[in-house]
């Protein structure tokens, strides 16, 4: 028995000693998994190696915890095996060891999951370090796996930095790359890359018009209802009728009254 394995031992040891309705209980259980969190390796080793009914159950609670902290899937397959290594356990307890087991499996991300999570941390990681900072090491590099990286999240930076800087500095070291394929992908990536964010310009830009078109409406309706008397709210298109209705009727003045304020109040 390791060093560590025996201090997880005399833990779970203790704990059993202590009643659970004692709140020192907790203050110990919290203990024993800030403890287990950080040796990994030493308690799925320990798993591995338990054949102690007591132990197994001063420990089994912290499986879902230990999962989440693990993400192991060596982790899982050691739990998974202690139910045929104790067939032995009565119906009851073999419940409450499965349920614990089923517990940490639903904690436990899938390989696919776990690379999405690296992915946006890692994303979040490049983006957080400043735009200058991340061209300065795009173009400097050396590195095949960093420039790999680079082109792989390309997309997901141009749409964090909003940069043409970065696609630029990419462009630049696509020739780094040792792999005629991996330059092939670069150029679609930096590409897309470049679509996206003139997409996104365009968007912007289209947006501000709107915002101004809308900005111009709201003055024109404004004027038109102090011009016109009007209390109720009413639309352009409300306004439209009104103003063929005064075309009609020969009360063109006050469409041109609505005009001159308009233009004076918009040149100002």
């Amino acid at each position: 028995m390791t060093d560590t394995h025996k201090e997880i031992t005399d833990l779970l040891i203790q704990k059993s000693a202590i009643d659970p309705k004692n709140p020192a209980h907790m203050v110990h259980c919290q203990k024993v998994l800030d403890y287990l969190q950080t040796r990994k390796k030493e308690v799925i080793d320990f798993i591995d190696q338990l054949t102690d009914t007591q132990l197994l159950f001063q420990l089994s609670p912290f499986f879902e915890n230990l999962a989440v902290e693990f993400q192991s899937a060596r982790f899982i397959d050691a739990i998974e095996k202690l139910p045929r290594r104790f067939s032995y356990l009565g119906k009851d307890e073999m419940y409450l060891l499965t349920l614990d087991i089923v517990e940490a499996q639903k904690k436990t991300l899938t390989a696919d999951e776990l690379s999405f999570v690296y992915h946006i941390k890692r994303l979040e990681e490049l983006c957080t370090q400043g735009e200058d900072e991340l061209i300065t090491r795009i173009e400097q590099t050396e590195d095949q796996t960093f420039l790999l990286e680079i082109v792989e999240l390309l997309l997901e930076i141009t749409d964090q930095l909003k940069s043409h800087r970065v696609i630029d500095a990419v462009e630049k070291v696509v020739h780094k790359l040792e792999n005629p394929k991996d330059q092939e992908e670069a150029v679609s990536s930096i590409q897309e890359a470049r679509e996206l964010l003139i997409s996104d310009e365009n968007m912007l830009k289209r947006k501000q018009e709107f915002e101004q078109k809308k900005h111009e409406f709201d003055g024109i309706l404004i004027i038109a209802k102090e011009v016109l008397d009007i209390k109720e709210d009413i639309s352009i298109k409300d306004l439209a009728k009104i103003m063929r209705e005064l075309s009609n009727s020969g009360q063109s003045r006050k469409i041109a009254e609505i005009a001159r304020l308009f233009f004076k109040q918009h040149n100002q």
